[in-house]
């Protein structure tokens, strides 16, 4: 199969989603979060003020879907990076992947 069209306007279609609570966190990155010291308010402010990545994108063949990488900051500075993807079968569903600490390497 194909990879369709990345989003056009990702980072709006993430504070969307996020503003109209249409968003869930994986186990992975729940698990990731606590291990990383990346809380929830932390993730979220990564998504509303970072950058994204669009290097990093890679295409999921297993859920047909692309996953996304947002770079930026938490409330304390730290530099982390979230990835995403969007499940754009109906609801634009949010979907938080990981986390990752880029200050710690982990």
């Amino acid at each position: 199969m194909q990879p369709k069209p990345k989003i056009a306007n990702l980072l709006d279609a993430v504070k969307e989603a996020i503003n109209n609570g249409r968003y869930i966190v994986s186990r992975h990155a729940w698990k990731r979060s606590f291990d990383r010291e990346i809380s929830l308010p932390d993730i979220k402010h990564v998504l509303f003020t970072g950058h994204h990545e669009s290097k990093k994108d890679q295409w999921s063949t297993e859920f047909k879907t692309w996953k996304y990488s947002i770079k930026g900051k938490t409330f304390n500075k730290v530099n982390a990076r979230v990835v995403i993807a969007i499940d754009d079968t109906g609801d634009e569903l949010l979907i938080i992947i990981t986390v990752i600490n880029l200050d710690k390497g982990n």
